[in-house]
């Protein structure tokens, strides 16, 4: 059975676990938005063609924008395709290297 000091411990890890988590998320934040890269996609309209480099130092091009705003890129090299969703282009594009005009 768990005693009153336990449970104390246990709410005590909890809230710890809240507030590092809230301080993780704040410095994520901060660093997207102090961005020189975060800028320049938050200025960028996606176009099937473009290159891009990825947060992973690897390279992708846009082969699809949908209407709801996704992004499906294919890594170059290994052709896999990823979906990324509106308003996560920051956290997966690090740099937009040629955008069709």
């Amino acid at each position: 059975m768990e005693s009153d000091q336990d449970k104390g411990d246990s709410r005590q890890c909890d809230d710890d676990t809240e507030h590092d988590q809230g301080a993780l998320d704040d410095l994520q934040r901060i660093v997207l938005e102090a961005s020189p890269s975060s800028e320049e996609i938050r200025n960028w309209t996606p176009k099937s063609g473009d290159r891009v480099q990825l947060m992973t130092g690897a390279f992708a091009r846009v082969v699809e924008v949908w209407p709801e705003g996704v992004v499906v890129l294919e890594h170059e090299g290994t052709y896999i395709r990823e979906m990324v969703p509106p308003g996560a282009l920051a956290l997966v594009i690090l740099h937009i290297v040629d955008s069709q005009p």
